[in-house]
């Protein structure tokens, strides 16, 4: 029997998007971009609930043994993510109100737990 193929990291960070995509729609939230990019940054998920745009980190961690995946966003990459709203804002031509959110997704792939973090920073 030949043995799985494992994975590859950008796999296993997309698969995780989708499934935090599927939990924010399930939230009522609805759409707006996914892997959003420029030459200089990027964004993960960006949705609008209740007439506010979400800016979505979504983090994934297999194994919660060096922290959770919430514990990898740290303010450097706070600092980049509102950067990123800004471009994203300018590029949309957005001038309401929107704040960043993280979705972490921890555990093997298959059995994840999801953990929302709304209003990490509000703009």
């Amino acid at each position: 029997m030949p043995t799985p193929k494992k994975l590859s990291p950008t796999t296993i960070g997309r698969q995780a998007e989708a499934e935090a995509a599927r939990y924010l729609v399930g939230l009522g939230h609805q759409l707006l971009d996914q892997n959003w990019r420029t030459r200089f940054c990027e964004l993960d998920i960006v949705t609008i609930h209740q007439g506010v745009v979400h800016i979505v980190e979504v983090k994934y961690r297999e194994s919660r043994q060096w922290g959770t995946a919430v514990e990898y966003v740290v303010p450097a990459k706070i600092a980049r993510l509102q950067r990123a709203a800004a471009a994203w804002c300018q590029a949309k031509r957005y001038s309401g109100a929107w704040q960043i959110d993280i979705v972490a997704v921890d555990g093997p792939v298959g059995q994840t737990e999801i953990t929302y973090v709304p209003n990490a920073l509000f703009s």
